[in-house]
């Protein structure tokens, strides 16, 4: 089976739809900004609802979190229909995404520590809204460098 010979421009030109193809794909499968706010601020409305004392509030509370969590996960996930595939994350890139979360987490336990022992009212719900602020400007920040990160895996 013989093929006809392609110029070189044309090659280019096949070689850049692929590309352009695979970014959308990529860009596509990425979190959202709007993920991260959202769990931010379910996690300060969980939050308050405990330390309200309130048993009516808290149970409202507790379904508003997990409904909520759920929705906005299930809705990451079909809307922009993540499927990672093996290696299109290093271990670095994986990494990165527990320093986030764990990060996160140990500034909102520090502030809360410190607001609790200075008898702060609500102390554990400012130390959550302070660490969702945080999680909610570097969850997106974190999402580009790893969309920008899965280009280059592409464009090797």
């Amino acid at each position: 089976m013989s093929t006809e010979p392609i110029d070189q421009a044309s090659a280019q030109a096949a070689l850049e739809v692929v590309r352009t193809q695979q970014k959308a794909v990529i860009s596509a499968s990425m979190v959202p900004d709007g993920f991260w706010a959202t769990i931010a601020a379910l996690t300060v409305l969980y939050a308050a609802t405990v330390e309200s004392s309130v048993p009516a509030l808290l149970v409202i509370g507790v379904i508003v979190f997990v409904l909520g969590n759920a929705v906005a996960v299930l809705w990451v996930v079909f809307r922009t229909g993540i499927r990672q595939r093996k290696g299109s994350l290093g271990a670095v890139h994986v990494a990165s995404i527990v320093v986030l979360v764990l990060s996160v987490n140990a500034i909102g336990a520090a502030i809360a520590i410190v607001l609790d022992r200075a008898d702060v009212p609500y102390g554990t719900t400012i130390a959550v809204g302070i660490a969702g602020v945080v999680m909610a400007v570097t969850g997106p920040i974190l999402s580009r460098r790893l969309r920008d990160a899965a280009f280059r895996r592409v464009n090797r």
